[in-house]
């Protein structure tokens, strides 16, 4: 298990896994296996995710043994049969990106929003975490694709469009 503490102003993220590489001169940690990332603000699990930091400035930057002394995280890269829980909503696709600075995910390979039984599909999918906003932008052809369950209206609509 692998925590990246947090400062003033910043979440926790935990890490989970059944194996971790630090990478220090690619500024990188990668995770293998039932991978989970915990947040306050979403649950995301995958076969692989791989942890990219800035470069640490000063004079205690830039040479240090352990991920938490390289600098902050920039992004976090999840592979592999990624889900992603947030507010009730599951997100499901093969890669999303965590982009930190700007709090935004990316979800790309096959995306898919499931909210109860609603659906939402497309090429890649966005959540913006910083204003709880997400967008979705079509495939080759421009479609994106709804389904919303919605309840029944009582009574039929009979020849004219009026209730009998």
């Amino acid at each position: 298990q692998a925590a990246f503490a947090a400062e003033a102003g910043q979440v926790p993220t935990d890490i989970t896994a059944e194996r971790m590489t630090y990478l220090q001169q690619g500024q990188m940690v990668i995770f293998e296996g039932a991978v989970k990332v915990t947040r306050p603000d979403f649950l995301l699990t995958s076969d692989r995710l791989t942890v990219l930091f800035e470069q640490a400035r000063g004079p205690e930057g830039g040479g240090g043994t352990v991920p938490a002394e390289q600098g902050e995280i920039k992004r976090i890269e999840a592979e592999g049969r990624v889900r992603l829980e947030k507010d009730g909503r599951v997100g499901l696709c093969s890669k999303a990106v965590f982009d930190l600075k700007k709090q935004l995910i990316t979800m790309e390979g096959d995306p898919v929003i499931e909210d109860g039984k609603n659906r939402i599909s497309g090429a890649l999918i966005r959540f913006h975490l910083a204003d709880n906003r997400s967008e979705v932008l079509g495939d080759e052809g421009g479609r994106v694709k709804a389904t919303f369950f919605t309840p029944e209206r009582s009574g039929t609509v009979g020849p004219g469009g009026g209730q009998q």
